[in-house]
């Protein structure tokens, strides 16, 4: 069956940090049948997963992956619903970041997460895309000592400091 709703979730560990699979959930949609989510997404790897709807389903596909980074679960929602727009999301409290995610107008957006074993701060730069393919592109890295971590890192920002209590 031709699946009409897909969501590739990319994610670029360009972090110092192995990520370790903790949970996923799917308010709609399902991991491809050719695809899963890997166990670990090691320092410095590129991972790709497919999800699409379920058979015969006309919600679209839309859930989310919690990985567990330095002692901190991060979780990324991702949706291509039926109707409305695409959306992605990043943070620390599961379902609320689900909840709050938001297209962004396709446009590129920050945040960040501080991670609870070794104080670092994750840099997160994410887009995804409109139309029957949402390509959620997450890119993740530490941020050095060198580098200011932005107060305001998106126009989503206060979205997600309803979800992380670190921004």
């Amino acid at each position: 069956m031709a699946k009409h709703h897909n969501v590739i979730v990319k994610i670029i560990n360009n972090t110092r940090f192995d990520m370790r699979y903790s949970a996923s959930w799917y308010d709609s949609g399902r991991v491809a049948d050719y695809s899963s989510w890997p166990q670990t997404i090691r320092s410095h790897e590129t991972i790709e997963v497919h999800n699409y709807e379920r058979d015969w389903a006309l919600a679209g596909c839309s859930g989310y992956v919690t990985y567990v980074v330095d002692g901190t679960d991060v979780t990324i929602g991702f949706s291509n619903p039926s109707s409305g727009s695409n959306k992605l999301g990043v943070g620390t409290e599961g379902k609320c970041v689900w909840d709050h995610m938001s297209s962004h107008s396709y446009q590129q957006f920050q945040t960040f997460v501080n991670t609870k074993n070794t104080s670092a701060a994750i840099l997160f730069y994410l887009q995804c895309t409109g139309g029957t393919i949402n390509r959620c592109n997450v890119t993740m890295e530490t941020a050095s000592s060198n580098k200011a971590v932005p107060v305001e890192c998106s126009e989503g920002a206060a979205r997600y400091r309803r979800c992380n209590s670190e921004i």
